[in-house]
């Protein structure tokens, strides 16, 4: 039998003093594997919000360089339109071979309507009008020369200087409107037809001679 040098109470109170350290320790264990499934639960949920967090700056990254190329591309597009409006701008007006035959076919019904030319004295009006005029020459209509004092050439082919406001005008006397409304109005939707918008006018007020059916051709806007 194994003898320990102590008394019955030093022994009695070491008993109960390792009984409350087992019961403390496993109260320790206890908590810590509590701590250690809350701190561990804790710890995934953080992480879960740190990826989602990433992805979401990711995400928004991508869709801020989408952003980016679609703004790209819409300025390259409309510089694109910017750059044809200019070079439209800057062509000379010229009627094509289809329309000019289409322009033809409406107007020869009407023959021989006279006409004569006012034209602004730049190279891109002059070579305009002089396309109109053949066209009409070409219907049998009748080219007159025009009753203005400043002309650009001479005679029945020559032109009145004028500087119009209007890219492209027609006018006639409203004393002419029984003989020449209906050749008129034809002249002026065959030329819309072909892409020309155009002013018309009947003078009322004696400002037009009765002489033809004006063209004015101004400078190209």
């Amino acid at each position: 039998m194994l003898m320990w040098n102590i008394s019955e109470p030093t022994a009695n109170f070491l008993f109960d003093l390792s009984n409350w350290m087992l019961i403390a320790g496993a109260f320790v264990v206890f908590v810590g594997t509590i701590g250690s499934i809350a701190m561990g639960a804790a710890k995934s949920y953080f992480s879960d919000a740190r990826i989602a967090a990433n992805e979401a700056a990711t995400e928004r990254a991508k869709a801020d360089a989408e952003i980016a190329r679609e703004g790209a591309a819409t300025a390259n597009v409309k510089a694109l339109e910017a750059q044809l409006a200019l070079e439209k701008f800057r062509a000379p007006r010229v009627i094509s071979e289809d329309a000019k035959q289409r322009m033809i076919a409406a107007l020869k019904s009407f023959s021989p309507t006279p006409f004569d030319m006012a034209v602004t004295p730049a190279p891109e009006p002059i070579s305009f009008a002089t396309e109109i005029s053949d066209i009409l020459k070409r219907a049998g209509w009748k080219r007159v020369a025009p009753s203005g004092s400043i002309m650009l050439g001479d005679g029945e082919n020559g032109s009145q200087i004028l500087i119009s406001q209007s890219p492209l005008a027609l006018e006639m006397s409203s004393l002419k409107q029984t003989e020449w409304i209906g050749a008129f109005v034809a002249l002026h939707n065959a030329l819309r037809a072909a892409g020309f918008e155009n002013r018309a006018n009947i003078a009322t007020d004696g400002s037009a001679a009765k002489n033809a059916i004006h063209i004015h051709v101004g400078t190209k806007q």
